[in-house]
C-alpha cells in the first residue's frame, strides 16, 4: 500500500517503489497501482529534500521523479540519487512536461534509466511497477 511518510522512523516503512511526485492524478494511480494485495509497496515523496530522505531510508527498487517538484532542483536531487550508495541499486526514471533534447541529455547524464513524459500514464507507471512483481 502507498503511504505517504512523514516523521516515520527508519526501517519503519519497507518501500520498494518510491514516487516523487505533487500531481494529485499520478499519485492517485501510483496509489492505486500499489495498493494492498498488489505485490509492491509504494511510498510517495511531495518534494525533492522528501524523496533524497526517503530514498535513503528505504532503499526503494524504483524510484520515479518529478524533475520539477516543488522548488527543488530536479538535477541536484537525480545526481544525489543516482550517486547515493542507498539508491544504487534502484532502477530511476526522471519524468517531465517536457522531452527537449537539453532536459533528455541533462537528466540521463545524472544516471536516470530513461526520462518519462508527463504527464504520467497509468499503463507507464503499470509497466514499471509490474516490472518489480516479475523480479520479486
Amino acid at each position: 500500500q502507498a503511504v505517504l511518510l512523514d516523521g516515520i522512523a527508519d526501517g519503519a516503512i519497507v518501500g520498494e517503489a518510491l514516487l516523487a511526485d505533487d500531481d494529485r492524478n499520478t499519485i492517485e494511480v501510483f496509489n492505486n497501482l500499489t495498493s494492498y494485495g498488489t505485490g509492491v509497496t509504494g511510498v510517495v515523496a511531495r518534494s525533492g529534500p522528501e524523496a533524497l530522505i526517503m530514498a535513503g531510508r528505504l532503499r526503494p527498487k524504483l524510484i520515479i521523479f518529478d524533475l520539477f517538484i516543488g522548488q527543488a532542483d530536479g538535477f541536484a536531487v537525480l545526481k544525489s540519487l543516482t550517486g547515493d550508495e542507498a539508491t544504487g541499486e534502484a532502477e530511476i526514471y526522471a519524468s517531465s512536461l517536457s522531452l527537449s533534447p537539453d532536459i533528455v541529455r541533462a537528466a540521463t547524464g545524472c544516471g536516470v534509466a530513461s526520462v518519462l513524459k508527463r504527464p504520467l500514464e497509468s499503463r507507464t507507471l503499470s509497466r514499471l511497477i509490474g516490472g518489480l512483481r516479475r523480479s520479486s
